[in-house]
């Protein structure tokens, strides 16, 4: 701890930097899983097509789009209004689109959407399947779904939350069309790009995140409750510093 105070490593050089380690890391151990696996260190496609399977074993495709809007909004994630006055990293979705067609012609397929934002309700995903659907006829828009990093500096989709904006100041109701054809955008590149691939896995580690609520013995619980009384118990869960990864591959 005193030698990364002593370089002035703050929380976001932190985060970056562990992230590139981490996604290090895991390259290195899916490589000798990958082979170690199945003794067969070729790409799924190629394994596919010595099987005789005729049609691509999996076809992937990514696209990545910014849903910052180029004004002032209502922030989410605190009970007290935040009107955005500078982007300091921009709010992206991210669309990952898969596809695996078998040689009888049935196929498989989806569309997952991860956004930098607090939330996505109900009302937004079901305004994205029905544009999207309306663009790719070929894509069963009810196997699209929508997700959050849980960013607690991002616009705000709820209304009712915080009180009306100000003049200039976009609110909930304005941002949640731009969002959704934003995030409509990314679903279409993101099929439109699909090629053959492969997918594997790996596991890393980062300590970014912490319980922060405490456990009485009265059976009481409070956020950022004070540990050194007499009668804490411990946090309320366990902390999970696993780095979940999956990689797609080019043919």
């Amino acid at each position: 701890m005193k030698k990364r105070a002593k370089e002035g490593l703050n929380r976001r050089d932190f985060l970056r930097r562990s992230g590139h380690n981490v996604a290090l890391a895991g390259s290195g151990l899916l490589a000798s899983a990958w082979a170690d696996s199945s003794g067969d260190a070729r790409s799924a496609p190629e394994q596919e097509k010595e099987r005789g399977h005729t049609r691509p074993f999996l076809q992937v495709g990514w696209a990545t789009v910014s849903i910052t809007p180029d004004k002032p909004v209502q922030l989410a994630g605190q009970f007290a209004e935040r009107v955005s006055q500078r982007v300091l990293d921009p709010c992206m979705a991210t669309a990952l689109a898969l596809e695996r067609t078998g040689d009888d012609g049935q196929s498989e397929q989806a569309i997952m959407i991860a956004c930098d934002l607090v939330n996505v309700g109900k009302d937004a995903v079901e305004r994205i399947r029905a544009a999207v659907a309306r663009r790719l006829p070929d894509f069963d828009s009810r196997k699209l779904f929508v997700n959050a990093s849980h960013t607690h500096t991002g616009p705000t989709l709820n209304p009712g939350v915080y009180k009306d904006p100000d003049p200039g100041v976009m609110g909930p109701l304005e941002y949640a069309p731009f969002f959704c054809a934003q995030a409509e955008e990314a679903a279409v590149q993101a099929w439109s790009a699909r090629r053959p691939g492969a997918i594997s896995h790996a596991l890393g580690h980062a300590a970014v995140g912490f319980n922060r609520i405490s456990v009485y013995a009265d059976g009481s619980a409070q956020m950022y409750g004070k540990t050194d009384r007499s009668d804490y118990i411990g946090p309320e869960g366990g902390c999970d510093h696993g780095v979940e990864m999956l990689f797609l591959w080019d043919e």
